[in-house]
């Protein structure tokens, strides 16, 4: 299986989730994380690195943007509606795409902690953390 995480810029939340995910799914699950708006090798926010250090988790890839090919995923995991619409624009509607916390039946979006304070990336890391639990549960039982 394949899960693409996606938000905008790929420096913030989809890379905790990549992270978070790496550690808590099975191996045989791989896992990357892309932006609808990112600049290629961009480095992820130091905010992420702190928290994802301090958690010990693994450190998540450059920043990527969203490819065609990441289309073949199993699941693409977007943060928000206006991902999924950015997607569906540009490359159609595809059953395979849906956004985290409906995914999870959850009712918060992941907002997108860039340029706030510590306290707002911690926030976002949590949530993060609790979605990625949820969606592990969701897996397992959709898959038995």
């Amino acid at each position: 299986m394949k899960i693409v995480f996606v938000c905008t810029g790929n420096t913030c939340r989809s890379p905790m989730a990549e992270s978070i995910s790496k550690k808590v799914l099975p191996a045989s699950v791989e896992v990357v994380s892309r932006g609808v708006m990112a600049m290629e090798g961009a480095s992820t926010s130091e905010s992420v690195y702190e928290l994802l250090e301090a958690n010990s988790y693994p450190d998540p890839t450059k920043s990527a943007s969203f490819k065609k090919v990441d289309l073949e995923a199993d699941l693409i995991l977007v943060m928000t509606h206006a991902h999924k619409e950015q997607l569906e624009h540009l490359y159609g509607p595809h059953s395979n795409i849906h956004v985290l916390n409906v995914f999870i039946e959850e009712p918060y979006e992941v907002q997108d902690p860039y340029g706030g304070s510590f306290e707002t990336y911690e926030r976002t890391f949590k949530q993060l953390e609790s979605y990625i639990m949820k969606m592990k549960t969701k897996l397992a039982n959709d898959k038995a």
